[in-house]
């Protein structure tokens, strides 16, 4: 699954600081709900340095390994470099 996502403003920090992002799959039913979607679990895709997948367009690309399920939500966290973090977004719904 191929995910691409904007945040709000740009997440430029100063050199040598980085903020990053932490993206989050939903599952429709959550673990366990037994088919098709017991296979692919609700949680963490991945904590990723804004700067390692932002691109020239100002988007940000993460690649999350499952092939998630119809009505999977994605949400995204953001931490600036003093780790202040945001709440969750939803950046993709299936």
């Amino acid at each position: 699954m191929h995910l691409t996502f904007t945040a709000p403003e740009p997440l430029d920090a100063a050199p040598g600081e980085d903020f990053t992002i932490d993206v989050y799959r939903q599952v429709p039913g959550g673990l366990g709900a037994g088919g098709p979607v017991a296979a692919v679990p609700s949680g963490p895709v991945g904590t990723f340095p804004a700067a390692t997948i932002r691109r020239p367009d100002g988007t940000y690309f993460v690649k999350d390994p499952f092939e998630a399920p119809k009505d999977t939500v994605y949400l995204a966290e953001i931490a600036d470099p003093l780790g202040r973090r945001s709440p969750r977004l939803e950046v993709a719904t299936l």
